[in-house]
């Protein structure tokens, strides 16, 4: 596990050194996400509700935006992506609730029904102190006379058959003399009678707060795309203003790498980090700034889930499932890593090839060969992409491990190279609409021919690279040149001639499909035809110019999105058995 997932576990502890109740710390949970995705303070200017007039597409495409990520329903422990299932979204399980609920009928209410209820205590608490401790005392008395019977016709059986109903008889005798000396010492009827008082005045309470939040739902509702989606705020509610956040900043220095790592449990960040020991960095220590955003929703309350006083009739259960919701985002900026000098660990990561990620987060690779601080950043703001490409695969990663059975730690880990390896193709769709050739057709072979390598004749094949403006050698690695044939990726070694030349043999007459991904350049793939210029040719020689990326420059004050914390939902509906509901 990367030293680095310590910054995760950092972030854990500073969340639960806040003052809150062992039952509410149990509610709470820190998600991690695969993929940290950039934002920058422009992307939360619907936040200021005056710049709404000066671009109105923009005002809600970000509304839309926040509200997808902030009302995804985490139903993952192990790791958090914003879903594209929209029984996922915490509106729409909720408005189900809203708008078939039944609500209770108080007329209907008898004290019988409510014993076994939470609501029964938490009425009778409301009751004098000094007549409650006489009600209590004799409530108490009969229930443990009813266990007891309960327990007796339990054990009955032909050998103590007789006994056991002489003692239930004596037993039920005494339940009446308690309930008869109930009614009269523990004033019974009078507590009970206020009792079901309390709890119709606290249904009327619920009706007109339940009114108050539906109505909300109905006038935060908003259109886009032809999706209805709600309005969602946070706070802070300045993030448009970078001067006015607290961020919170931590340095953890290699004694307290130490710490965290010993008493962590750091496998339960394999999901996040996957498997790929590649970007095991050796590290001195690790900055990074941390912002906790509390998202705010006015026409949501939790208390309308937990009330006694609705129930509802549903054939699938999971059309009103909200096990969790996401109380808070975790936003963290400036987050970088100091590697150990003339680590031999981070020299060997450095000869099995370029790496692009470490778990969630980009890294400019040219930093750590150098030794230099290396700054971690989003996919999407490395990459050049949009970031709902990022959030369109993370949503499909858990579908794909259920089709496939696969080890999720491994699909994350096959996903975050995949990502970085089609991400130029992904932006450059994004910035124009490609030219499509028509496809060719085939003709289909009936039998599966048979490969025979010996026939193949090879020939040398030498690349040669250049920058193609200042037309100097680039220098380049083995692993920045991939080879496929018919869609496949090939199986090719080549080697190196000079610091800007790989050579290879390749099948004479042969084609093939060349990608060339090479660090600070543009994406290139090609077709290669495996064609000397003259027949008595040797060797065939290829010029590859590479125009530099034109990437946007990544700015320090640009935060990262990382996680949610979720709050646990108490399960429901919670009624009162025996009592209409209308």
């Amino acid at each position: 596990m990367s030293q680095f997932a310590t910054i995760f576990e950092k972030i854990k502890e500073d969340f639960f050194s806040n003052p809150m109740s062992e039952k509410e710390r149990e509610k709470y949970k820190l998600i991690f996400s695969p993929f940290a995705t950039g934002f920058n303070y422009d992307d939360f200017l619907f936040l200021d509700t005056n710049t709404a007039s000066e671009n109105a597409h923009k005002f809600q495409d970000e509304l839309y935006e926040f509200s997808t990520i902030a009302n995804t329903i985490p139903r993952e422990d192990n790791y958090w992506a914003v879903s594209g299932n929209k029984n996922d979204l915490l509106f729409n399980p909720f408005k189900i609730i809203v708008d078939n609920l039944r609500l209770l009928d108080t007329d209907t209410l008898k004290i019988e029904m409510l014993y076994s209820h939470q609501i029964f205590h938490k009425a009778l608490n409301v009751i004098d102190e000094v007549d409650r401790v006489k009600y209590i005392s004799f409530y108490d008395l009969r229930n443990k006379i009813i266990d007891e019977i309960r327990e007796l016709k339990n054990s009955l059986n032909d050998s103590n058959k007789d006994a056991v109903n002489l003692e239930v008889s004596m037993k039920t005798d005494n339940l009446k003399e308690v309930e008869n000396q109930w009614e009269i010492g523990g004033k019974k009827e009078i507590i009970e009678n206020k009792i079901i008082e309390v709890i119709r005045d606290e249904t009327k309470r619920f009706i007109k707060f339940f009114s108050e939040v539906k109505g909300k739902l109905e006038t935060l509702s908003l259109e886009h795309s032809g999706s209805t989606f709600y309005r969602t705020h946070c706070n802070p509610n300045n993030l448009y203003k970078s001067e006015k956040l607290s961020w919170k900043r931590f340095v953890i220095d290699k004694n307290e790498l130490k710490q965290l790592l010993a008493k962590s449990d750091l496998k339960k960040y394999e999901e996040i980090f996957g498997v790929d020991t590649d970007s095991n960095i050796d590290i001195e220590s690790i900055k990074f700034e941390l912002l906790f955003v509390n998202v705010l929703r006015g026409w949501f309350d939790e208390m309308i889930l937990e009330s006694p006083f609705w129930n509802i009739n549903v054939l699938n259960k999971n059309e009103i499932d909200i096990p969790k919701i996401t109380s808070k985002l975790i936003f963290v900026r400036n987050v970088e890593i100091e590697p150990v000098k003339n680590s031999v660990s981070n020299k060997k990561i450095l000869e099995k090839g370029t790496f692009k990620n470490i778990g969630p987060f980009m890294i400019n690779n040219n930093q750590l060969k150098l030794g230099k601080v290396i700054k971690l950043n989003s996919i999407n703001k490395t990459l050049g992409v949009k970031r709902n490409s990022v959030f369109n695969v993370s949503s499909k990663i858990k579908q794909k491990q259920k089709r496939g059975n696969q080890n999720l730690s491994n699909l994350i880990t096959s996903k975050q190279k995949q990502f970085v390896a089609l991400a130029p193709k992904l932006r450059k769709r994004e910035v124009v609409m490609a030219k499509r050739k028509p496809k060719t057709i085939n003709a289909v072979n009936l039998i599966q021919p048979i490969v025979m390598h010996t026939f193949f004749i090879s020939i040398k094949c030498e690349f040669y690279f250049f920058d193609s403006v200042s037309r100097t050698p680039l220098t380049v690695e083995l692993q920045d040149i991939k080879l496929f044939h018919q869609d496949k990726p090939m199986n090719i070694k080549f080697s190196k001639l000079g610091n800007n030349v790989l050579t290879t043999n390749l099948n004479l007459n042969s084609n093939y499909k060349v990608v060339i991904d090479l660090d600070g350049y543009e994406y290139l793939e090609f077709n290669f035809s495996v064609k000397p210029l003259k027949p008595k040719d040797k060797i065939i020689k290829k010029t590859i110019n590479l125009k530099k990326a034109l990437v946007e420059e990544i700015k320090d004050e640009d935060f990262l999105l990382i996680g949610v914390i979720s709050k646990e939902i108490v399960s429901y509906p919670n009624p009162i058995n025996g009592a209409d509901y209308i």
